[in-house]
This record gives C-alpha cells, sequence and structure tokens, in this order.
C-alpha cells in the first residue's frame, strides 16, 4: 500500500473532496441520497475537512469534515435533530462526510482520520465528539470499541441523506474516554503497518475549528 501524507484541506482540493464523497455516498446509499449536495460548499469553508493523499499519485482517498458546534441551531443544522442540553454538551464536535476511496476501503485508513480529528477537537475546547449514523452502520462497531456511547432516536433525517432505520448518534466524552480512544485508534494503524506522514499542524487546525462562525452569529 502506497505511503501517504495526513493533510487538512482547504478549496484547492475541492474537486477531489467532491468526487470523493458522491463516488463512496452512491456507491453506499444509492437513491438515499442526494449527491447533488456533496459537493465541496461553504460548509467545507466554515469547518474543517482533513484527508490522506496518496504520495506516490496525489490522490485523495479517505477524507473526514470536523464541524464544531456552538449553539442549539448549530447542532440541528449539522445533525438533523433537536438540540437536547441535557446530552449534547456545547461546544461539541461532529464528524461527519466520511468517504473512503473504494480501493482503500476496509484497510484502516478511516481510524487515522478519526484519531487526528479526536486530537483536534480536543485541542480545540470540545466538550465531546459526536457522530450520527443510520441504525446497522458498520462504523457503529469501532465507535462503541473506542468508548464512544450510542443513543438513538426516531426521527427522519430531511437533509441530504433519508434514513430508513432509526438514526444512532455515538458521543465520545473528552476526557480519559478520548484519550484511551485515540491510544486504541492508534495502536491499530500501527499493527496495521500503515505509512503516513502527519503535516497536521494540530494547534492551528484546533484554532480553524474553534474559529468557525456560528449559525446562530
Amino acid at each position: 500500500m502506497d505511503r501517504f501524507s495526513l493533510k487538512t484541506l482547504s478549496g484547492a482540493h475541492a474537486d477531489q473532496v467532491s468526487k470523493l464523497r458522491i463516488d463512496a455516498y452512491a456507491r453506499r446509499y444509492g437513491s438515499k441520497v442526494d449527491v447533488s449536495r456533496l459537493a465541496w460548499n461553504e460548509s467545507d469553508e466554515r469547518y474543517l475537512n482533513i484527508g490522506l493523499i496518496g504520495q506516490s499519485d496525489g490522490e485523495l482517498v479517505s477524507i473526514i469534515r470536523l464541524a464544531f458546534l456552538k449553539k442549539p441551531l448549530d447542532f440541528y443544522k449539522v445533525v438533523l435533530l433537536a438540540h437536547d442540553a441535557s446530552k449534547f454538551e456545547l461546544p461539541l464536535v461532529v464528524i461527519g462526510r466520511v468517504a473512503t476511496a473504494s480501493a482503500f476501503e476496509g484497510k484502516g485508513l478511516h481510524g487515522i482520520l478519526r484519531w487526528a480529528g479526536l486530537k483536534i477537537s480536543k485541542q480545540a475546547g470540545a466538550k465531546s465528539v459526536v457522530g450520527a449514523m443510520e441504525e446497522g452502520s458498520l462504523r457503529l462497531k469501532q465507535m462503541t470499541e473506542i468508548g464512544y456511547e450510542l443513543l438513538t432516536f426516531d426521527e427522519k433525517w430531511g437533509g441530504y441523506l433519508k434514513n430508513e432505520k432509526p438514526i444512532v448518534v455515538g458521543i465520545l466524552y473528552a476526557d480519559h474516554r478520548l484519550d484511551r480512544g485515540c491510544e486504541i485508534l492508534a495502536e491499530r494503524f500501527q499493527e496495521r503497518k500503515i505509512l503516513f506522514d502527519d503535516q497536521i499542524d494540530y494547534a492551528a487546525a484546533a484554532e480553524k475549528l474553534r474559529s468557525a462562525k456560528s449559525a446562530e452569529a
């Protein structure tokens, strides 16, 4: 397997991000997803995308997006669920827009991105890191193994992706549980001997994430 560069992404990567997302979501969700809403947009400029890029060919092969949410309306617009302060203390980070090229699925690349995303989120001052998906998602197994607690909701998503099953929201608190989650993910990619150069400036990434304009501003 190629050696990768782990990087924060910008508008210069917009075309690659759009193509990777659209291909991955169409493959995974078929008619349930409106792929026209997956292209790089103003939300990508506001929030923080990170990705793995092959060093031999410059191909972007795996991505996630981190959204730093400060207000209840932010939570609703990103998670598409009403904010419950008793369950989701703000500010928090949502990890979403997860996509990996088909040739690299199941090879542990997403774990590297989640590891980096957790580190950035804690440095940015998030109280927790959250992810939302449909019940039965393969990602739920990894999330529980690294310490996420799971909450189930019966609401219907009204955004780019329609759900047929209940929505499951995973929450990882930014304390010793997040630290342990990072350790587990690091152990896994080290065992797999995935070669990558970490080119993220974590202080700068945390500042960009933290400074995102609120939907209620």
